[in-house]
Formats: C-alpha cells, sequence, structure tokens
C-alpha cells in the first residue's frame, strides 16, 4: 500500500512540474509576443508621418482616380500595381522581424499587383479576369496601411484585450 501512496505522491509532484513548465512556457510566449506587439508600434508611430502622407495621396488621388479607371475600362487602373507595391514596401518597413516577413494570406491577397503588368489590347477581352485582381490587391493593402495609422495614432501601448484591427495588424506580421 505504502508503495501505491508513494506512486501517487510522486506522480502528483510530477503533474505539478509539469504544469509549471507548460506556465512558464507560456508567460514566456505571451512575453515575446507582446513584446513584438510593442515593437510594432513603436515602428508604426516612428514611421507615422510617412503613413499618414501616403494615406492622404491615396484618399486624394491614387486609389480614388485607380479604382474609378478599373469602372471606366481604362488601362490606367494598371498603375494600381505600383500603389500596392508601395503599400507593401512600407508595410514591410514597419515589421519588428528581420527580414520582414508579412503572413502568406495577405502576400496572396496581394500577389496580382506584385508584378509588373503592361497593359496589352487583347486584355479588353478579360476586363475583369486582367484588371479586378489589382483592385482586390489595393484594398487588401490599404486596410493594413490604414490599421497601422488609425492604431499608431490612438493606442499608447501595445494592449492585451486586442481590438480587431490591431489584431489583423498582429496577423499580417505573424505576431499573434
Amino acid at each position: 500500500m505504502k508503495k501505491a501512496s508513494g506512486t501517487t505522491e510522486q506522480k502528483k509532484k510530477l503533474d505539478e512540474h509539469n504544469h509549471q513548465v507548460v506556465l512558464a512556457a507560456f508567460r514566456s510566449s505571451m512575453r515575446r509576443r507582446y513584446n513584438k506587439g510593442h515593437a510594432l508600434l513603436r515602428n508604426i508611430k516612428r514611421h507615422l508621418p510617412k503613413l499618414r502622407e501616403m494615406m492622404a495621396r491615396l484618399d486624394a488621388w491614387d486609389g480614388e482616380d485607380r479604382v474609378y479607371r478599373y469602372y471606366h475600362g481604362s488601362f490606367k487602373v494598371y498603375q494600381l500595381q505600383y500603389t500596392v507595391q508601395s503599400m507593401v514596401k512600407v508595410l514591410k518597413s514597419l515589421s519588428p522581424s528581420r527580414p520582414a516577413v508579412l503572413c502568406p494570406q495577405f502576400m496572396e491577397a496581394v500577389g496580382a499587383a506584385m508584378g509588373d503588368v503592361a497593359w496589352e489590347h487583347s486584355h479588353n477581352g478579360e476586363w475583369e479576369k486582367r484588371c479586378r485582381p489589382f483592385v482586390d490587391s489595393y484594398f487588401h493593402a490599404e486596410y493594413f496601411l490604414r490599421m497601422a495609422v488609425k492604431y499608431g495614432e490612438t493606442l499608447k501601448e501595445a494592449p492585451d484585450l486586442l481590438p480587431s484591427g490591431w489584431a489583423a495588424l498582429l496577423e499580417l506580421y505573424g505576431i499573434r
């Protein structure tokens, strides 16, 4: 009987030790995430003037005009590629990791605009297939740029309770 009692006591001690190890690993992981989130916010705040300037250009002309060009059927929609590429470059510059890595879903969403596709007359017959991916890419990149500006202006530190836009930024940078 004593042996069973000793074994039970040893099992309890081992379970408690394992629990403490798992808890310590979880706390360490959360601390790393918080530190990366704080570094991201610091980078956003450092680049806030450039981010605001880019948003102002998008709101005033680049985005507004290029999306209009899609609906108008103008080859000028192809210039969205360069707008998206500029936004992706800025978003990468905010990354707390080096080299900067943005989440695969985002890179897939903006992938159509990351090349250098030139307009050809034959594209007019496939307008939706050829041009809508540029517009879709634009909206994905513009969303993250807008979230960076919003939370760069409003957050004082990386929050524990995550607003959806901030959580999306953490996903973009692989922090969440």
